[in-house]
């Protein structure tokens, strides 16, 4: 500051009254508070642990002093060994129906094989086998005798060949010499995945996960491909996943029925770079997430984060809507009850640990309450919807009440606008949300992290290829990504299903069966398994039939 402006600040300071002094002394220091404790959330965004567990166990005793925690506890002592009594029972009952159908069966079972590093090997991979011996003239004994073989020492290892190979489709047709009249004669195959494309349904499908789902950029896959002597510019592999992107685009209307067809969604958001192909400029834009409790993924890329977007999608929807109180959400529960807001118990729990060295006592308090409802959901996640209902209402309900005690008894012992402040007040704003799940037993997370998790995804693939070269681009990449994301989620190899389903999705009448290339009903589909093994075989012998030069 310079020798005038401290003057000038000197005589303005000078002209304030004592009150007027510790007043802005107060301001000073809670801006100064609220800096410190922001500087502290971002250091442990970029330095701190990842894992949202807790390494401290519960503490029991950390919450005796609230009143009715203590009858709570033993009740959920209680019921943790009825449930395991009654599990005891059933597993019995079953060992003994098993029993009755099988009398030659083994009583005691059958010890685990390890899963070490050098276990067994899943059974779909092709095996080959390389016998090491020793010849004969090498092998005598002293005697003179040839030594006999008495046993093979066996070791395994993985490997891997990766093959590009192209593949040769000679199409025969046939005419009369005698009457041309009647024209040509073709053989049926397949229709292509690109007319006049340059890549096959394996290579694309291979590219498609290379991109969207391992978040590699076209520039190190033409780099990585050129290693292998293949020269394939990046603007040929972009075209080529695209026309994919746009071919499967009926599966992105299929998926999104699916998705809007379920009794709860989550949604979430992250942010892109998009540019404007090889002009110049870029903008920011957004990535949404609507996941079905089901495991169905639908990705959407949109030019803002504002409440139109959300309003796209779910502006018809019925059910229950799982986010992380975010006021773009907010216009969807504004009119009627077609849709029901659930709050995240994780983004209020974060709320509570970035406030923790503000106060760390209130802290230890709340993380006590909130580490014991964590712990109650854990223990209902495999419940039936009838018996987790039940559960909740006996147990989770007295404690939640609890908790609204807590928060309504120190809101008046907190500064508004400290962080615990903040964090108590959006707890206190935002209950109601947070206490929905009490309403339906089908609800199974407490939590928006399943969609945090899928969205995830983009955020890691963002780091690698930087940004989306077109908004044109969007659809097809939502659609890509969405399918990706929904193989993983319902178990399903992308690779596997992406070189099963471009073909399919190619030949004539495809569109009549569309429901049944979507990634849960394609895994469930008579035949599936049968069609994979058959792809797997296809591979392995396509390395016999090679022929180079």
């Amino acid at each position: 500051m310079s020798e005038a402006n401290s003057k000038q600040a000197s005589d303005a300071y000078a002209q304030k009254t004592g009150d007027e002094l510790v007043g802005m002394l107060r301001e000073k220091d809670a801006q100064i508070s609220k800096l410190l404790h922001e500087l502290e959330v971002l250091r442990k965004m970029h330095f701190g642990p990842r894992s949202e567990k807790s390494k401290k166990p519960l503490d029991p005793k950390a919450l005796l002093p609230f009143p009715g925690i203590a009858e709570l506890l033993e009740r959920v002592a209680q019921a943790k060994k009825e449930r395991e009594a009654a599990a005891a029972i059933q597993a019995l009952t079953a060992a003994t129906a098993t029993a009755e159908a099988s009398p030659t069966a083994p009583t005691a079972a059958a010890p685990k094989k390890s899963r070490g590093p050098r276990g067994d090997f899943p059974d779909h991979l092709p095996r080959k086998v390389t016998r090491i011996e020793i010849p004969e003239d090498q092998r005598r004994a002293a005697c003179g005798k040839v030594k006999k073989p008495i046993g093979v020492e066996v070791t395994q290892e993985l490997e891997h060949v990766r093959i590009t190979y192209v593949h040769r489709i000679e199409t025969v047709k046939y005419a009369c010499a005698d009457h041309p009249e009647e024209g040509v004669q073709k053989a049926p195959g397949r229709t292509p995945v690109i007319e006049g494309g340059l890549l096959g349904p394996g290579f694309l499908a291979q590219l498609i996960v290379d991109h969207f789902g391992d978040h590699m950029p076209y520039a190190r896959l033409e780099r990585k491909f050129g290693h292998e002597g293949i020269d394939l510019a990046r603007s040929v592999l972009c075209r080529s996943v695209l026309r994919c992107g746009e071919l499967l685009a009926p599966l992105f209307e299929a998926l999104k029925k699916e998705v809007l067809g379920a009794f709860l969604v989550q949604a979430d958001e992250t942010p892109v770079i998009v540019r404007n192909g090889n002009k110049a400029g870029r903008k920011r834009s957004y990535i949404w997430i609507y996941r079905s409790d089901d495991g169905n993924c639908l990705f959407q890329l949109c030019a803002g984060r504002g409440n139109e977007w959300p309003v796209a999608i779910l502006g018809n929807y019925r059910g229950f809507v799982q986010s992380d109180a975010y006021a773009g959400y907010d216009i969807l529960f504004r009119h009627g009850n077609d849709r029901i807001p659930i709050g995240c118990w994780s983004h209020l729990r974060r709320k509570f640990e970035d406030a923790a060295n503000s106060a760390p006592e209130l802290h230890a308090e709340i993380d006590a309450m909130l580490k014991l409802l964590f712990k109650l959901e854990a223990d209902a996640k495999d419940h039936s919807a009838e018996s987790r209902q039940k559960w909740r209402d006996d147990l989770v309900r007295p404690l939640l009440a609890q908790i609204k005690d807590w928060l309504d008894a120190k809101i008046m012992a907190v500064l508004p606008k400290s962080p615990m402040g903040e964090a108590i007040k959006h707890a206190r704003k935002h209950w109601v949300d947070f206490t929905n799940f009490l309403r339906d037993g089908r609800i199974k997370d407490i939590t928006n992290n399943a969609a945090e998790r899928a969205l995830r995804q983009v955020a890691v693939g963002r780091k690698n290829w930087m940004f989306i070269g077109h908004e044109d681009a969007g659809p097809a990449a939502g659609t890509l990504m969405s399918l990706i994301q929904t193989c993983r989620e319902h178990r399903v190899n992308p690779i596997d299903y992406f070189r099963d389903v471009l073909v399919r999705i190619s030949e004539p009448g495809s569109s009549a069966r569309i429901r049944d290339l979507l990634p849960a009903t394609w895994k469930s589909a008579a035949g599936a398994a049968q069609r994979q093994a058959d792809a797997r075989l296809a591979i392995a012998n396509v390395v016999k039939s090679l022929v180079y030069g």
